[in-house]
């Protein structure tokens, strides 16, 4: 995080001293701020409204439309860094009228028209800000510096906090202190050139690899693996793909490669190539697994190399450590070896000093590393030497406090671990500072903080390894990109079970601070809205809370997953209106989708701008003919207006909204509930029109109109919470709480990725407990989730990082076999390829020789069975039903499905099956019954997660398996690799968690696995919320890229109003994204074709971990949804109305030289999915009555 205050350090005593006392609170704070927007808006944008600021924070470049340049580009990017608090619209309004108030001898601008450009006059005081403001744009500011810390003396006793206890700890005199080195936060000089280097260079860093590692198996050795592999580059016309034996990474270089062709290898050989040149590298990877698997290949060659791996997460990284090491057979912990937890130790030094009170050792998350505070305060504790992160070597950035700063005004967090440099829990923490190749994965680098220890400035591992590195390798492109969007729409337990209950830890935590002060904060105005606003928060949501509880119809209404107060709003007023508004009757006669609940529930933006006449999507100036669909419009704005503000705060426009502000105040303290829900009856009519049938019918319709009045409440004030946080954040000690806002990505990347197009966003779902919760307790959890920005940018953008310090671009190179997949919207890259790696002439006809098949297994009733689309509580039935149906002879068969499929699979050393079902759960049952078969009876392996006690945090499946240890016949996920080498034949594992990751090789170096079977097709549940997430980021980075953001712009007459329609636009679209129908025939043919794209992806990815050593795959697909018509007996079937079927249709134009396609980009096709589309295309037809299989 860079700090936002430093540039007017020297402006604010002058400002401050000549601030008439008779005018109210000093604001110069405020005013630099404002002053600074008006400013950037007058360099890039003259002539444009004041009104307009906000346009050019928020992350689109409203500003670089026509007028693109380097030093353009660069001042937007410094602005962010000290604005980006002011980029939403309302947000700069409010400011810019605070502005205006403010004494005219302070200002530099004169505003009499928010329409009309800002005036500049020369202020008498601080005449000379212009200066002050240009080079605060053109000057990158500095590191935000955290409060100084403090190490603690030694031959002192300190005390610190272990659960809900304290306890204490007395330093010996002599212990070895060490001196923690810091990170170099300023890039060396050389840095950043293009890394170059030819197939011949590669070969040879391979032999090197081969000798060092003492391999000589041919088979195995990194000089075949590279010299089977072949490059095509992009020509210099950029029209067509070329043979080439050099490679360049300059920038941003984005390079894919079909399935087994070698990326893995290059990504290898490449880093170890650059590191012997004195190059340093990063690679980012899937998991923590493959991260130690890289740093042992990399130590194993005494290269210098150190994982980037999170601290809370460390007690589980150990005990996956540990539960894989029993599953390969070390079942006493004696036996595992300490050369597998170099990097995730658990030991505290201070644990063994402790006192007699110690009755047990430290949690992991309990060591003091910088929470010993002094037993005696009065003692005057002495730093030791060397501790200062401005020590030799610290980067040259001030440490000086500036005014303005947060983190050095707060109470004393305490004090650091003098035995930190040597301490064997901060391995990593220390390697990580000389090391050549840092290893990470998506989430330790966009979390991962540089410690206090080391450096005062705070700083992300992102942005140092941006500034250390010559090189980032960011493996599987298109899976980290979904996973980014994913970190940026975080959720949390809003209310549980303590201690899961982020509102009740906040509470606690603002109750605390408030008593310790004396509630001295308050006298900030800030802190008064953001201490009434969790107040708010907090009554709203024991209300919903209570009402959920208590009315099990009113919970099956809202239960459905995702829900936000416009979801509710669109539910209640299609409900009023059905069969009298045109529009209510048109959304009544959608048919339920087929899915495993019929509504698509959605949240609403946060911010909808009172001037905004396109509310809902009806044209602007467009009056509805019909009075209903008139009165039906004028609820919604009244509805919209109320959203806005819950409670007030502003005097209300209309007598009904009115009524609805008084309403939510009676419904968050009333106590009398009868006469509050006799007042919102009464309301309910008023507004709605409605005549219900009976008292019952009236009582569900208040019950739903109540909960969305109260949600509207806590969804607002909830909002003012997240937007007040860093404001507040020091005078209430926010920082040191332990709070569920940690989980949303760091405010740190505000300034470098966009903000949502539509704003930011705030959902709910409500839970039931899980089964193995208390008996009898019926109680439920609150969540919410909200959306921060659109992650993606992150990655197409990771090479400008280090160039705001005036630094070359970072060299990024992003790897996938599917990162370029047409219309997807999760998988598909939006960066140029430059390069496509192949295998081998021999290995790609191999794959050309891949087959598909079906089998559709007929159910009691005749019909074919299918999981995808069944209702949870059937689907066990079916896939019981399935498996004995594969695995045992059927009809007149001699042999199995199974047992067929085996006698095809060519080779002897291929014999096995890959058996994908939807879940954890469904493989565990599946694994039960068959081993009930006698045929496969100890035959048969099932996957299980890493940590089945844990949820997934980024993608991937879901665990449902409760086990701790592990049972025989289980694999967990880390050492599927490890199935090639079991005498077992059949591995059955959720879809999704064998998509990408660890390949499952023979003895020969070849795929393990013949044949895989799909159970169900790839289709996410209908109400992810990241399926809309990924559609609004894909929808805004192609709007960007294709030349429709700037049409948009150079159509609006000025920034402001382009700014507001483009937000419009968004909303319609994320409206659109949220409440459209995923059942595939409500999909429309757009939707269908990016629908089948990126389930194209992870099928393929699947059967790519069959083709591993250029062997052909065999796949069967199982599932009756795959062709619906065709397992029906309807005939074939459409790109309408089977996936099978869509696959070839979006693939087929690329096939066809009639086509008017780009050469490049069927080029990248057929190399990419050629193999695929051959299998499709080839596909037989279903054959029910046929008792033989056949290859």
């Amino acid at each position: 995080m860079r700090d936002r205050s430093f540039w007017f350090a020297e402006l604010s005593p002058r400002v401050r001293a000549a601030w008439p006392k008779e005018r109210g609170p000093i604001r110069a704070t405020r005013l630099f701020r404002v002053e600074l927007g008006l400013y950037l808006l007058e360099r890039l944008c003259p002539g444009e409204s004041a009104r307009a600021a906000w346009t050019v924070l928020g992350g689109y470049p409203f500003a670089l439309v026509g007028d693109r340049t380097p030093e353009r580009e660069r001042m937007l990017r410094v602005a962010r860094h000290l604005l980006w608090m002011l980029r939403r619209p309302r947000t700069w309004e409010r400011a810019l009228r605070q502005y205006a108030s403010f004494p005219a001898e302070v200002r530099g601008y004169l505003i009499t028209d928010y329409d009309a450009p800002a005036q500049r006059h020369e202020p008498a005081i601080a005449s000379d800000r212009w200066r002050t403001y240009e080079r605060a744009l053109t000057t990158a500011p500095p590191f935000h510096l955290r409060q100084r810390l403090k190490i603690a003396g030694l031959g002192r006793s300190y005390r610190f906090t272990q659960g809900k206890l304290h306890t204490s700890v007395r330093l010996p005199e002599h212990l070895p202190v060490g001196v923690a080195r810091p990170h170099g936060l300023l890039r060396l000089p050389g840095v950043g050139f293009p890394i170059e280097t030819t197939w011949d260079e590669l070969l040879a860093t391979a032999a090197w690899m081969d000798e060092r590692l003492g391999i000589t198996d041919p088979r195995r050795t990194w000089h075949n693996r590279v010299q089977r592999v072949e490059l095509d580059m992009l020509d210099s016309e950029g029209t067509a793909y070329r043979p080439s034996r050099k490679l360049s990474v300059a920038g941003l270089f984005h390079l894919v490669g079909m399935v087994g062709a070698g990326k893995s290898t290059l990504r290898d050989v490449l880093t170890v190539q650059a590191v012997r040149q004195g190059r340093k590298v990063t690679i980012v990877v899937g998991d923590v697994a493959e991260q130690l698997t890289l740093v042992a290949l990399f130590g194993a060659l005494e290269l210098k190399v150190a994982p980037v791996l999170g601290s809370s997460t460390r007690a589980r990284n150990t005990q996956r450590m540990h539960r894989r090491l029993a599953g390969a057979g070390v079942t006493s912990l004696l036996g595992h070896e300490a050369r597998h937890f170099t990097y995730l130790s658990t030991a505290c030094p201070l644990d063994a000093l402790r006192g007699t009170e110690a009755h047990q050792p430290l949690d992991i998350l309990e060591s003091p590393c910088t929470r010993l505070y002094p037993a005696d305060p009065r003692a005057d504790v002495q730093e030791p030497a060397g501790t200062d992160a401005s020590a030799p070597g610290a980067p040259a950035v001030p440490t000086a406090d500036v005014p303005g700063e947060t983190g050095t005004d707060r109470p004393d967090p305490g004090h650091g671990c003098p035995l930190w440099s040597g301490c064997p829990r901060q391995r990593g923490a220390h390697d990580l500072v000389d090391a050549d190749i840092w290893v990470a994965n998506p989430a330790s680098l966009l979390y991962g903080l540089v410690p206090r220890h080391q450096n005062r400035e705070r700083a992300r591992f992102l942005e140092i390894a941006c500034v250390r590195s010559d090189l980032i390798i960011v493996d599987e492109a298109d899976r980290v990109q979904m996973q980014l969007d994913s970190m940026f729409v975080p959720s949390a337990t809003l209310v549980g079970r303590s201690p899961d209950s982020w509102l009740d830890e906040l509470q606690a935590h603002t109750t605390d601070e408030f008593a310790r002060n004396g509630r001295l904060q308050l006298s900030d105005a800030d802190v008064d809205r953001w201490s009434s606003a969790l107040t708010a928060s907090i009554a709203a949501t024991n209300r919903l809370y209570s009402m959920l509880m208590r009315h099990p119809k009113l919970r099956a209404w809202v239960q459905a997953d995702y829900f936000s107060t416009w979801t509710l709003q669109q539910k209640l007023v299609e409900d009023w209106f059905r069969g009298r508004s045109a529009l209510g009757d048109q959304n009544a006669q959608d048919e339920p989708d087929d899915e495993t609940d019929d509504e698509f529930e959605e949240e609403h933006s946060e911010e909808d701008d009172p001037d905004d006449p396109d509310a809902h999507g009806t044209g602007e100036g467009e009056e509805p003919a019909d009075p209903d669909d008139a009165r039906r419009a004028a609820v919604m704005e009244v509805l919209d207006a109320f959203r806005d503000e819950p409670l007030g705060g502003v005097h209300p426009e209309s007598s009904e909204l009115a009524e609805l502000v008084g309403l939510a105040h009676d419904l968050l303290h009333t106590l009398d509930e009868d006469r509050t829900r006799a007042r919102a009856k009464a309301a309910l009519r008023r507004l709605s029109g409605i005549v219900p049938a009976s008292a019952d019918e009236l009582l569900d319709k208040t019950m739903r109109f109540e909960f969305t009045l109260l949600l509207g409440v806590l969804q607002q004030r909830l909002d003012v919470l997240t937007e007040l946080w860093p404001t507040v954040e020091a005078a209430l000690n926010l920082e040191s709480t332990d709070n569920q806002l940690s989980r949303r990505p760091p405010l740190d990347y505000g300034p470098l990725v966009p903000e949502s197009p539509m704003g930011n966003i705030l959902g709910f779902q409500f839970l039931t407990e899980e089964p193995d919760a208390v008996p009898g307790s019926g109680s439920a959890v609150l969540r919410f989730f909200r959306c921060a920005g659109v992650g993606r940018s992150l990655l197409t953008s990771l090479h400008e990082v280090s160039s705001l310090d005036g630094a070359p671009r970072a060299n990024v190179l992003l790897m996938s076999g599917t990162s370029w997949a047409g219309t997807a919207v999760g998988a598909h890259v939006l960066a140029p390829v430059k390069a496509i790696l192949k295998s081998s002439p021999k290995e790609r006809g191999a794959l050309r020789r891949t087959s598909f098949r079906k089998i559709f297994i007929p159910g009691p009733d005749g019909k074919p069975l299918h999981l995808s689309g069944m209702r949870p509580d059937r689907r066990p039935k079916v896939l019981e039903l399935m498996l004995e149906g594969l695995a045992r002879p059927r009809g007149d068969q001699l042999q199995s499905d199974f047992e067929q499929e085996l006698n095809l699979i060519g080779s002897a050393r291929r014999k096995r099956l890959l058996v994908l079902v939807g879940s954890y759960e469904e493989a565990r049952r599946g694994f039960q019954l068959l081993n009930t078969i006698p045929r496969w009876k100890g035959k048969v392996r099932r996957l299980i997660a890493d940590d089945a006690e844990l949820e997934t945090s980024f993608g991937g499946a879901t665990p449902g398996d409760p086990s701790t240890v592990t049972e025989p016949g289980t694999l967990r996920r880390g050492d599927v690799s490890s199935f090639g080498s079991m005498d077992a034949e059949i591995l059955i594992a959720p879809l999704m968690s064998v998509e990408r990751g660890h390949n499952i090789l023979n003895d020969s170096g070849q795929a393990a696995i013949g044949s895989v079977f799909f159970l169900a097709r790839p289709h996410p549940r209908p109400h992810d919320i990241g399926l809309a997430v990924q559609g609004i980021n894909s929808w805004v980075t192609r709007l960007v890229a294709d030349g429709g953001f700037d049409e948009l712009v150079s159509s609006a007459p000025d920034l402001d109003r382009a700014g507001r329609a483009f937000r419009r636009e968004a909303r319609i679209r994320w409206r659109y994204l949220l409440t459209r129908k995923m059942a595939w025939r409500h999909l429309n043919d757009e939707d269908k074709a990016a629908f089948t794209w990126d389930r194209l992806v992870v099928m393929w990815q699947v059967i790519g971990r069959l083709v591993r050593g250029g062997v052909p795959a065999r796949v069967v697909f199982v599932d009756s949804r795959f062709a619906e018509r065709e397992a029906a007996g309807l005939g074939p079937d459409t790109f309408r109305t089977g996936l099978l079927a869509s696959m070839v249709h979006v693939l087929a134009p690329y096939f066809d030289d009639d086509e008017p396609l780009p050469l490049d980009q069927r080029q990248l096709v057929q190399t990419l999915y050629e193999p695929l589309y051959l299998a499709l295309k080839n596909i037989p037809t279903h054959r029910p009555d046929s008792p033989r299989r056949t290859a």
